[in-house]
């Protein structure tokens, strides 16, 4: 509070700051993405560097980017979505567009290794499909319409039941294979 807007000391901070602001959320995820992008091959053959082995593991290995793919769309919907105005139904427009093409993509690709991440990954992004398509609704006039606000926040609330669901099963699922493997392992040293 004590430096003025106009002084050098404020204009280099703003420089500073602008700078920043574009080198962290845009070029961490570009500068990963290189970085994976040349490893692909090694990637594919389950040779890839361990020290980014987090980026990539989890995915098919003719699909190693989609952990950058997934970083872009946040730091797109969560960043560069704010310069729009907020709430205008450009905005939501935009978000609608953008999410509804990575769900898209992600049911084309199915880039994780397990079925049920694919399921998951789905399911939300497809939530987040529907959120976007309920904010653009609520910047319409319904009032020639059969349904009303309480129905769009109804919908948005039931399309989350099917998630949790999901993810309890999901649980239930992992802890009782891990228990069988461990049960298996044990009985394996024994013998």
């Amino acid at each position: 509070y004590s430096v003025s807007c106009t002084s050098i000391v404020y204009s280099l901070h703003f420089i500073l700051c602008l700078v920043l602001v574009v080198i962290i959320p845009l070029g961490l995820p570009v500068g990963l993405g290189i970085w994976i992008w040349k490893e692909r091959d090694a990637i594919a053959e389950h040779k890839g560097p361990a020290h980014i082995e987090n980026l990539y593991q989890d995915y098919k290995p003719d699909h190693p980017m989609w952990e950058i793919y997934q970083m872009l769309q946040k730091v797109v919907l969560i960043g560069l979505l704010s310069f729009v105005e907020r709430g205008s139904i450009l905005q939501c427009l935009l978000g609608l567009i953008i999410t509804n093409c990575v769900l898209m993509a992600l049911v084309k690709a199915q880039p994780y290794e397990k079925p049920q991440t694919n399921i998951l990954v789905i399911t939300g992004q497809a939530i987040v499909v529907l959120s976007y398509l309920s904010a653009l609704l609520l910047n319409v006039d319904l009032g020639a319409e059969s349904f009303t606000i309480d129905t769009i926040g109804g919908v948005i609330i039931a399309a989350n039941v099917p998630m949790a669901i999901y993810l309890i099963v999901d649980t239930y699922v992992t802890m009782r294979d891990e228990m069988m493997t461990a049960q298996i392992d044990l009985i394996s040293s024994e013998l």
